[in-house]
């Protein structure tokens, strides 16, 4: 009797022991599950409480004792590591929880800004004034009169190659405007595709695109404005003000398709008196440039960080010295896609062993604009501009500009006509005759340049513009417009 009491206590301390084995298995579950760990002295009570089912097997319990026993001590040692895990996913969450702000923490200043678009971006200020105020590089690729549709043709040479961090968008204005009764130069559906494409674009080039909608516009100075009539927008509503909204709420909706920033420059303007905002009925006034600027100021300043130890940026220092290079540098590409016209149509551009042909396909007045990769600074007195075209059948202009000007607007006192600098003879109206091949050299202090284009005795280079008019399908041949020292 003795003895058979003595096996039962031996086979229920060794059932206790299993029990104690079983536990933490539970125990982890709970962690992986994401449940609260129970305490470590939990597990003991529970087994103690079953001893007679234990019991039952006893011939099946006691042939292993000594392997059981030996587990034990293993599971033990599992409560230990198990209990360590929360520890470490208790840090977890922290570092979880800083991720988000990691964009907090991404300066503006020393980054690149390039707004694009048609002429509420062309002729405004507001681009260059947020630039300033949050310490960042500047280029203005827009050109007035374009629609979305020629702003993807314009991308490549205005914007893909221009550095850019971030890159604004704003279209509307010109995509709205009817070429017939109920007929848009661009439908509010391909006005979609189009601006998706932009997005995308703005993407491939590794810049982060900015949406942003239109200016209200005055409806009485609207049609003169336009040289548009009333019954062209009957199908619309007759409301230009409710049209450009339509398109506005396109600009909406793929900002919040494609994940983009929206500025929403309509509602920034909200309350202004026409008469306030705009100096012509669609144009920016000085204080609705300052509306603009402002409110993409703000949207910046809600994603993005300032560094106030961070040097001032010198939008004048982002050139290239002529001084400093041995060889010319070029201010033309000499590949079509450098080079931009608002019709494609009107204008085609062609790469060839004699040079890059300019031409019109209807004998009207196409024009082509070039922007320099980066502006090109060059010394005024020792400073050359060389030269060498051909006018086969057409006449042709030229021009230059300077001091951050670009062909997409005309800023008085920047910009200068070389047609007749460079000795050729000359038409009534100041073109380049057909039937001519200029080559040579020419001073910079030769051409004319105004004097307010000058600073510390450089002048700083920033675009060309070609006309090529006449018969049809004569080319102009470029093959040098480049800048040099001697």
């Amino acid at each position: 009797m003795k003895k058979t009491t003595c096996v039962l206590l031996a086979l229920a301390a060794i059932a206790a022991l299993f029990g104690c084995a079983g536990k933490p298995a539970d125990n982890s579950a709970a962690q992986s599950s994401g449940e609260s760990p129970q305490p470590a002295s939990e597990p003991v009570s529970e087994p103690v409480s079953q001893p007679d089912e234990s019991v039952s097997q006893p011939e099946e319990s006691v042939s292993q004792p000594e392997e059981s026993v030996s587990q034990p001590e293993e599971s033990v040692s599992q409560p230990e590591e198990s209990v360590s895990q929360p520890e470490e996913s208790v840090s977890q969450p922290e570092e979880s929880v800083s991720q988000p702000e990691e964009p907090e923490k991404v300066y503006t200043d020393g980054k690149k800004l390039v707004v694009f678009g048609d002429s509420i971006t062309a002729l405004g200020s507001w681009g260059r004034t947020a630039a300033d105020e949050l310490n960042m590089y500047f280029f203005n690729g827009a050109k007035g009169g374009i629609t979305s549709a020629q702003g993807i043709d314009r991308f490549p040479a205005y914007v893909a190659g221009r550095g850019a961090d971030f890159v604004t968008l704003l279209f509307g204005m010109n995509d709205l405007i009817m070429v017939s009764a109920g007929k848009p130069r661009v439908t509010p559906e391909q006005f979609e595709t189009n601006m998706k494409k932009l997005v995308q674009m703005v993407r491939d080039c590794g810049a982060t695109p900015i949406l942003l909608t239109a200016n209200p516009l005055d409806p009485n100075r609207f049609w003169s404005a336009q040289g548009q009539g009333k019954e062209m927008y009957e199908s619309v509503g007759g409301d230009p003000l409710a049209w450009l909204e339509v398109y506005n709420d396109v600009t909406r909706k793929v900002a919040a398709e494609e994940g983009v920033y929206l500025v929403d420059m309509f509602a920034a303007c909200d309350g202004v008196p026409y008469s306030e905002l705009l100096y012509d009925g669609i144009h920016l006034s000085q204080k609705g440039n300052g509306i603009f600027a402002d409110a993409l100021i703000a949207a910046f300043k809600e994603h993005y960080a300032q560094d106030p130890e961070a040097e001032r940026v010198n939008n004048e220092s982002d050139f290239i010295d002529a001084a400093s290079v041995p060889d010319r540098i070029s201010i033309i590409s000499d590949e079509p896609a450098g080079w931009f016209t608002a019709d494609a149509k009107l204008l085609k551009i062609e790469k060839t062993d004699d040079g890059l042909k300019l031409f019109n396909t209807n004998g009207q007045w196409p024009e082509a604009e070039c922007l320099p990769v980066s502006p090109v600074s060059v010394p005024v007195e020792n400073g050359y501009l060389y030269y060498d075209l051909s006018t086969v059948g057409v006449n042709a202009s030229i021009l230059l500009f300077f001091g951050g000007s670009t062909p997409s607007a005309y800023t008085e006192g920047t910009y200068v006509s070389i047609n007749a600098k460079l000795g050729a003879k000359v038409n009534e109206v100041g073109d380049i005759t057909p039937g001519q091949d200029l080559k040579g050299k020419i001073k910079l202090s030769e051409l004319g340049i105004p004097a307010k284009n000058f600073k510390d005795g450089r002048v700083l280079i920033t675009g060309v513009k070609a006309f090529v008019a006449g018969a049809a399908n004569k080319p102009v041949i470029l093959r040098e417009l480049s800048v040099g020292t001697e």
